[in-house]
């Protein structure tokens, strides 16, 4: 089949989350059946100026996939319905549910100013009740809007990550849809150097580490106000886009208010997707007491890199503890929080080891399971229809 398929930013940008990773291994992987054609905004998340040496508004031939880079003058509906219309595309594959391209492509549709294609639409977490809750009004207008008035979700196919994302879906009560189907996303695993990871040494500080965005719903505030109240002697690195700055000077404060000789915190910026994984594997830990996860890439790579995760409930990756590999907490119970760092803090090297050895299984039972063939099942049942 020929895919036109949207992704909110892309590479070589690096501030946005898994999307961007979903895409790409989706891409990667069923490319040999599908040819795929990725339009994508031409900056990355947050940034005013545009990608440098990146041509602008042209299909660009890559390994797997032909990419357009839409500048901010181009985002309009009458380029969406040129770029579809020129085309024949045998379905729309959009990756956002509330991404200005997909809402746009979705009024062309029902407009019917757009050839009469198959449209898949993935809401990748967006539907969940703590993501509600995030700009909660608008998101309430527009459900009003769009979903209840003008009914724009009728003869779509909607496509969840997970069962609990399916239900999701069910309960909006979307009108007159096509099918909700469920498919994994696609982990690949990234080839590092092993011999580089961390051991525990003589002076026990535990290297923590938070890689995600920085927001709300990633919980980074509950993380330093439980990380201010233990007592053994750790340093935390955090990585990722400052997305809404005044949460972030409010972490900033309780930081300042941290760090001493035997506790540092530190933010090291922005990591290039290709440098994550070998960068986890420098750490004891890997911490995401997110309020809400739909897949999270970040977590599948921490697996890949041999590091225990310390996560919520409120993620697919669960029963961490019973398989040795991490552990799942009460995002409002400290005591819990504090179990686990005093545990990892007494491990010996050889606990450590043994740990590590339980992620290492339990990633390659993840790679090899049926995600590629779950998501062609979905492509090729669309395409029968």
């Amino acid at each position: 089949m020929k895919i036109l398929i949207n992704c909110n930013y892309y590479f070589p940008g690096n501030k946005s989350g898994g999307n961007l990773i979903s895409v790409n291994n989706l891409i990667k992987e069923t490319s040999s059946n599908h040819n795929y054609y990725l339009i994508t905004r031409d900056r990355d998340l947050g940034d005013k100026e545009p990608y440098k040496g990146i041509v602008k508004n042209q299909w660009i031939e890559k390994e797997f996939y032909k990419v357009k880079y839409i500048s901010k003058k181009k985002q309009t509906f009458l380029n969406f319905k040129n770029i579809i219309n020129k085309n024949n595309y045998d379905l729309i594959y959009l990756n956002s549910f509330f991404d200005l391209f997909s809402i746009k492509i979705l009024i062309l549709n029902k407009l019917r100013l757009i050839k009469k294609i198959p449209i898949l639409l993935c809401s990748k977490g967006e539907l969940s009740e703590n993501s509600l809750k995030i700009k909660s009004f608008k998101k309430k207008v527009f459900f009003l809007i769009f979903k209840n008035f003008i009914n724009l979700y009728s003869n779509i196919y909607f496509l969840a990550s997970t069962k609990n994302e399916y239900m999701e879906i069910v309960k909006h009560k979307f009108k007159n849809i096509k099918q909700i189907y469920v498919a994994q996303d696609i982990v690949i695993k990234k080839k590092i150097k092993y011999e580089n990871a961390i051991k525990f040494d003589s002076k026990k500080i535990l290297k923590l580490c938070y890689v995600s965005r920085i927001t709300p719903k990633k919980n980074l505030l509950k993380l330093l106000y439980f990380l201010s109240e233990i007592k053994i002697n750790y340093c935390l690195d955090i990585y990722g886009h400052i997305d809404d700055k005044n949460y972030f000077d409010k972490c900033k404060k309780i930081i300042k208010k941290i760090n001493t000789n035997s506790k540092k915190i530190s933010y090291l910026g922005v990591l290039n997707h290709d440098k994550v994984v070998e960068k986890l594997n420098m750490y004891h830990l890997f911490i995401l007491l997110t309020k809400n996860e739909n897949f999270g890439h970040i977590i599948s790579e921490s697996f890949n890199a041999g590091t225990p995760v310390l996560l919520s409930n409120e993620t697919i990756w669960n029963n961490l503890q019973k398989l040795k590999i991490g552990w799942n907490i009460n995002i409002n119970n400290s005591k819990e929080f504090n179990a686990v760092l005093d545990y990892l803090y007494k491990c010996t090297d050889n606990d450590y080891i043994n740990i590590r050895k339980n992620i290492f299984k339990y990633f390659n039972d993840l790679i090899v399971d049926d995600s590629i063939k779950q998501n062609l099942k979905v492509l090729e049942k669309i395409k029968a229809n």
